[in-house]
Formats: C-alpha cells, structure tokens, sequence
C-alpha cells in the first residue's frame, strides 16, 4: 500500500511567540520529516510576535502552501491550540514546541504509535539543549537535565525502556476524535500547564496517555538567566496557580515553595529569638554546601572549571525564581478562594 494511504491525515500545530532564535529550526526539522506531505498541514499559531519571528513565518508560508499562519490575541499556548483545533482538518493532532526540533522519523513514529494503540495521546523523551552555545545556556541545560534542578521526571523519563502508560507527557500526538466526541478543548485559562490538565481529562474521559521512549526530540533551554529565571518563576506560579483548574500540584514546586516558606519563618523568628538565628544559618549552610558539592561534580564531569562558579548561581536562580512563582501562585490561588469572582489576570 502506498505510505500516504497508510497515514492518516495530520494536523501539526505550533504555537509561538517570539521565537526568531528557534522557528526556522523547528519548521526545518518538520519539514525534513519522512511524514508524506501530502498527508499534513502545519498550522503556525503566533501570538503576536514583536521581533522578527512573523517574517520568518511569512518566508515559510510562501515557499510551502501547507503551511498556515494563525493569530493568537490571547498570547496563551492554550488559546493557540484551540485556534489550531479549529482550524485543522487532520484525523491526528501533533502539539509541537517552536522550542524544539525533531528527528526525520518523529512523526510517523508518533502516528504510528497512536494508530496502532489504544492510547488517545502519545507522546516521547525530550533531550535538554542549551539555547545557544555560551557557558551560562550550556550551565541553564545541565541545571534543567539534573534531578537538583530540574526534579526527577528528567531521569525517570529516560530510564524507561518499554511504553508506559503515565499521566502526561510532553507535547504530544492526540486523536482528534476523542476531542470531537467529547467537546475538549485546552483551557484557556491556563497559561502554563496546559499538558498537564487536558491529559488529566483525557484519562477522567475513559482515554489512555502513553510514553514511549523510542520517539525521541531536543527542547531547546532558555539562554540568559533573565530569560531563564522570567521562565521558572512562570512555571513556578503556575504550577500551583493552575491547581485552581485542574492541574495537578507537583513535589517538584513545594519543595522549593516549603523552603522558602521556611527560611522566611526562620528570618522573622530569629528577630524574636536570637537562637533562631543558627537554625536559619545552618539551613543555608547546608544549601550552599549541597549546590557547592552538585555543581563540582558537574564540572569536573564537563571538564569545565567555570562551571564550579556558575552552575551554583544557576542552580539558585532556578530554585528561587520557581520558589517565587509558587509563593505568588499561592497568595493568588487563596486570595481566589476568597474573591471568587475576582477578575483573571495574566502572567
């Protein structure tokens, strides 16, 4: 049988903002994919980019006709997926990250998963990269692929050998009829997270989510520590924000929200009671002593003596910027329960 009949007819949609560093990449390796394209539509949906992403996308609109470029007002990679749904004809829908980019054989391996299955999404193992080639985007990759930074899902996800059946998985590949059937659509009121509680609704729905760790891609770090600390302290807000809507509350944010809770405690009290005062510093000892020993290691391992400097300042922007992201989730998330019909502000 012919490939193009084999497959059924793919809608990949890839939400954007502000990616002129990544999009060309990631529309390159799409485009290089062994998926038949007579069998696929790419739906760009771009919030409204203000550098010189949307050029970029007009470059590739009129060199493939396939290729479609949507509005997103809302900015939101929720919104964008549902301006994608709308708009797509295929019988299976690919979530892609303009942040990422794919290997010849990711489509067909994910179609052909999902195809001959019972699982409703499918989805692979991510390889951390660093967003360019400087020390401190190569330090923000290591931090985010090791379990002192980026928690244990990292390691876990790459130990698996055999699919598994788990909660959520990274992107993803759905079958469009079970959203038809069932009326889903992301929820737009997440910013973040948005995986997370559509595949909890898939699994409530009766649907089954599976990783397989033979389909494989790169996600690409943010390169500077402002950029990189704006991202965890987003994630952090909405890790425990977006339990308001049905996300699911990680370890990976109350660690870091418990700590910092803490040490803030410990600050008031030893204003009180002096002795306080070697609590507090012992716990901070024991984080220096911790990141200090982590990051050694990591640069003896990269032969990178300048990583025994960085990767502690890495190591802290990620743990407090997530930290101050759950705790103003937190006082928002309570402040709600509070004011229930208090008007939803973006982050």
């Amino acid at each position: 049988m012919n490939p193009e009949e084999e497959l059924p007819f793919a809608s990949l949609i890839v939400p954007c903002r502000n990616e002129q560093k990544h999009i060309a990449a990631c529309l390159d390796s799409i485009l290089n994919n062994d998926y038949p394209r007579g069998r696929l539509e790419i739906i760009v949906v771009d919030g409204l980019s203000e550098d010189g992403t949307r050029s970029i996308l007009e470059s590739y609109r009129r060199k493939y006709p396939f290729i479609q470029i949507l509005d997103n007002p809302k900015c939101y990679v929720s919104s964008a997926m549902n301006r994608g749904l709308r708009q797509a004809k295929g019988g299976i829908i690919f979530k892609m990250d303009a942040h990422a980019d794919y290997p010849p054989d990711y489509l067909t391996q994910c179609a052909g998963f999902l195809c001959k299955t019972q699982a409703q999404n499918v989805g692979g193992k991510f390889v951390v990269r660093p967003g360019d080639q400087t020390k401190v985007a190569k330090g923000i990759a290591l931090a985010m692929g090791h379990p002192f930074g980026g928690g244990n899902y990292y390691r876990w996800m790459h130990a698996r050998r055999s699919p598994t059946e788990v909660e959520t998985v990274s992107f993803g590949c759905f079958k469009k009829k079970f959203f038809d059937q069932h009326g889903l659509s992301f929820n737009e009121n997440l910013a973040r997270g948005e995986d997370v509680e559509i595949n909890a609704r898939i699994k409530r729905l009766g649907g089954k989510v599976i990783f397989t760790p033979d389909i494989q891609f790169n996600y690409y770090c943010r390169a500077g520590l402002k950029e990189f600390w704006r991202h965890q302290y987003s994630s952090g807000f909405w890790n425990v924000y977006g339990a308001r809507y049905g996300t699911r509350l990680t370890v990976r944010a109350l660690i870091p929200l418990t700590a910092l809770l803490t040490l803030g405690a410990m600050t008031v009290l030893s204003t009180l009671f002096p002795q306080s005062l070697a609590v507090l510093s012992l716990l901070i000892t024991l984080y220096l002593i911790i990141n200090l020993g982590i990051s050694l290691k990591l640069a003896w391992k990269q032969k990178e003596p300048v990583f025994f400097i960085l990767m502690p300042i890495v190591f802290a922007t990620l743990h407090l910027s997530f930290a101050c992201g759950a705790f103003r989730g937190t006082l928002k998330k309570y402040a709600h329960a509070f004011q229930p019909q208090a008007a939803f502000a973006k982050t």
